[in-house]
């Protein structure tokens, strides 16, 4: 009798098995063909960029470089000082 009640959760397993193993296996029905991919085209400019005109901007760059050397030259002023002041305190 033991040995009748473990037979039968085996069976079933084998069953249920048996029975849902062609539904997976089966290809699908609504297969459709594989996408292909094009590669990406550049879009063209809107007018209101393709149109800026880069001169005006020169000035600001030009100004902003200016501004960037003379802060660049009182770095290594600072840095200078800072070394001849450590260079003084040093013992």
């Amino acid at each position: 009798m033991l040995y009748k009640n473990r037979l039968w959760p085996a069976l079933l397993l084998m069953l249920a098995t048996l029975i849902l193993l062609p539904a997976c296996s089966a290809p699908p029905t609504n297969s459709q063909p594989p996408l292909v991919l094009k590669s990406a085209e550049p879009t063209p400019l809107p007018a209101a960029i393709r149109d800026i005109d880069p001169t005006p901007s020169q000035g600001y760059l030009q100004r902003a470089d200016s501004y960037l050397q003379k802060l660049d030259a009182w770095s290594q002023k600072a840095a200078a000082l800072l070394v001849e002041e450590t260079a003084k305190s040093a013992p």
